[in-house]
């Protein structure tokens, strides 16, 4: 089973560099490995240069943003599954592929765990076997823990760059919600996600949400209204119920972590 990892950088010299390593570091070997470079100027083309003899393809020119550049890696990529690993993510360690290559046996979309990065500062998350569309409305796929079967971009297509935030989570939605893609979770952190990224940063929150519901209104306009109202009301009553059990928490004079 073949893979094609890609990797897209935009003056991240540093980031660009630890992604380079985990990758070099794996024991499973059968995989290609794609480097885009938006054009950076700090340094970056230095790394690529030193380490051209194990990066299959690389190129560093201006492009149109991160999705952009992904569709531009697509497009070299020939393995059976890809894996996008932005400047700054990690594979976790040396045996993350050959733990997870056997069961890469054709589902569409098979996505693991993710361990955050906070600088420095490390929390893992578990993410569902069962999905439905009101949790991916919420939530997301985690992007460097998904292993993307390369025919589904050929009967989907590659990345809506007029999603600039979220192409990603609009691709999973639309694979999932509309062409009804085969998807399976393995329970196994697979990448260290570095949270500098622009879709982690709190003030980008306000665009994300934008750029979903414009995805909702274009590809699910009869019941995307429907859709956010359930949110709301879950959000609500998730507060409510909050509440009242620190209410009884306090009556009941009980010590309880949440």
């Amino acid at each position: 089973m073949k893979l094609s990892i890609i990797t897209v950088n935009l003056n991240n010299s540093a980031g660009l560099e630890a992604t380079i390593a985990s990758v070099f570091m794996q024991s499973y070997q059968d995989y290609e490995y794609i480097v885009i470079d938006g054009g950076s100027n700090d340094g970056s083309t230095d790394v690529l240069e030193r380490s051209s003899g194990g990066i299959d393809y690389w190129i560093s020119e201006p492009d149109q943003g991160v999705y952009h550049a992904m569709n531009k890696g697509i497009d070299r990529a020939s393995g059976d599954y890809l894996l996008f690993l932005n400047s700054g993510d990690r594979l976790l360690a040396q045996d993350t592929l050959l733990n997870v290559a056997g069961g890469l046996n054709g589902t569409d979309i098979v996505y693991g765990n993710l361990r955050y990065d906070r600088v420095h500062h490390f929390y893992d998350a578990e993410y569902p076997d069962k999905l439905s569309i009101s949790y991916l409305f919420e939530y997301y796929l985690p992007h460097p823990a998904t292993f993307i079967k390369r025919t589904l971009f050929d009967s989907i297509g590659k990345y809506d760059v007029s999603y600039p935030i979220c192409a990603d989570w609009a691709f999973f939605m639309k694979s999932l919600g509309l062409y009804q893609a085969s998807y399976r979770h393995i329970n196994q952190i697979i990448s260290v996600y570095d949270t500098q990224g622009m879709s982690a940063q709190s003030e980008n929150q306000p665009a994300i949400q934008a750029e979903r519901r414009r995805f909702l209104n274009t590809e699910f306009p009869l019941f995307s209204d429907d859709l956010i109202s359930y949110i709301k009301l879950k959000k609500q009553l998730t507060r409510f119920e909050k509440g009242w059990r620190k209410k009884i928490v306090r009556l009941l004079g009980l010590k309880i972590e949440y």
